[in-house]
């Protein structure tokens, strides 16, 4: 604590969040511990400034669809994302990532591939907290968004396992979940190539026989 001073708080963020946080899952215990003994707002404020410029930087990249390895980082950032916000009782603003804004969007691009394991994370935060709880209206309009996405008909398996993990994870039943009714207004995303959804095989009529 006493090396570590303000002037260093950007790189120490930098190096934190692009280097260690969004490659390594398994050690966001070990980081966010890290961050509460040294007990620094400004610095806190900092990793939480990094974190949302890299998000907003994967999800303009053109690649995220096709990328396993940017998906990757995504989800990761998501649920240090969660933790940082959610997890410590603090909301995570609309200015800053619009959960289901980017759900929405997500279904009429093709990009629930990559904004459903993301979104998943960020809420799997709210676990750790008294104030986010599936019943928060917040929460509760997300997971009813999610409730509605996991229902569409041919959606890719991958990504109904996501939705399930996260309502296992905060104990709720996904079955009692009364899904929202908001994708009717939404435009219909195209469904040939569409990594979301599985495609259907329509099999050409065979032509009848024509007698001699």
């Amino acid at each position: 604590k006493r090396t570590l001073k303000p002037d260093h708080f950007k790189w120490a963020a930098f190096y934190l969040v692009a280097k260690r946080v969004s490659t390594q899952a398994n050690f966001h215990t070990v980081y966010m511990t890290f961050l509460d003994k040294l007990g620094d707002k400004d610095l806190f404020e900092e990793v939480r400034y990094r974190t949302l410029f890299t998000v907003r930087n994967l999800l303009r990249s053109n690649d995220i669809v096709s990328s396993t390895t940017e998906r990757s980082l995504l989800k990761n950032l998501g649920s240090w994302l969660g933790r940082l916000t959610l997890g410590k009782n603090q909301p995570l603003l609309h200015r800053e990532v619009d959960l289901k804004g980017l759900l929405f969007d997500g279904y009429e691009r093709g990009w629930l591939i990559a904004v459903v394991p993301f979104a998943a994370k960020v809420l799997d935060g709210s676990k750790q907290s008294w104030i986010f709880t599936s019943q928060n209206p917040w929460v509760m309009g997300l997971l009813k968004t999610l409730a509605e996405l996991y229902h569409l008909a041919d959606l890719k398996l991958n990504l109904k396992f996501e939705i399930e993990v996260l309502c296992k994870s905060l104990s709720v039943d996904l079955k009692a979940i009364q899904p929202s009714n908001l994708l009717r207004t939404r435009r219909k995303p195209k469904f040939e190539s569409n990594p979301d959804f599985n495609m259907r095989v329509v099999e050409t009529p065979k032509r009848a026989p024509q007698s001699p």
